[in-house]
């Protein structure tokens, strides 16, 4: 798929697996898909994603050791994905004519995505909405965000 967005409006559905882009169609009121960014990583099992066990420390006192805490990594993982899709929204909003922006996202996922965004992104947004719908179809986001899309364009 082109990553030229079809509109002066961008839709994106995401979560830790997947973001797609969608450009608002007003005079035919239906989203057009343009790119999809796939995470196959976020499916796996936390298990396939360590390579090792974590490491130990020993206590500066005493004979004790404990292993050291290890971040998970398919927390590391959604986060590294979430700056990717930021990064993506970003370099659209700055080089498309977006005019507006809705975010549909799973609610862990949009707490990732929202800090990474540009102030200048984040100046376009006219929605933000909490829902695991990265899967859904075309119609069913339209349906979610139509409130937000079908309102006039403010100059």
């Amino acid at each position: 798929m082109k990553s030229k967005v079809p509109s002066k409006t961008l839709v994106v559905a995401a979560d830790d697996s997947v973001a797609r882009f969608f450009g608002f169609l007003r005079a035919e009121n239906r989203l057009a898909e343009f790119l999809t960014m796939s995470n196959p990583q976020a499916r796996l099992k936390e298990q396939m994603l360590i390579s090792d066990s974590p490491g130990r420390a020993f206590d500066s006192v005493g004979a004790g050791r404990h292993q050291l805490e290890q971040r998970g990594s398919r927390e590391h993982n959604a986060e590294r994905f979430a700056a990717t899709v930021a990064d993506k929204i970003d370099a659209l909003c700055a080089n498309e004519n977006v005019y507006r922006l809705a975010v549909v996202a799973a609610p862990r996922f949009l707490g990732r995505l929202r800090p990474q965004l540009s102030a200048h992104s984040r100046s376009l947004l006219v929605a933000e909405i909490d829902k695991e719908m990265a899967t859904d179809s075309a119609d069913e986001i339209l349906l979610a965000t139509a409130d937000y899309l079908l309102a006039p364009l403010s100059d």
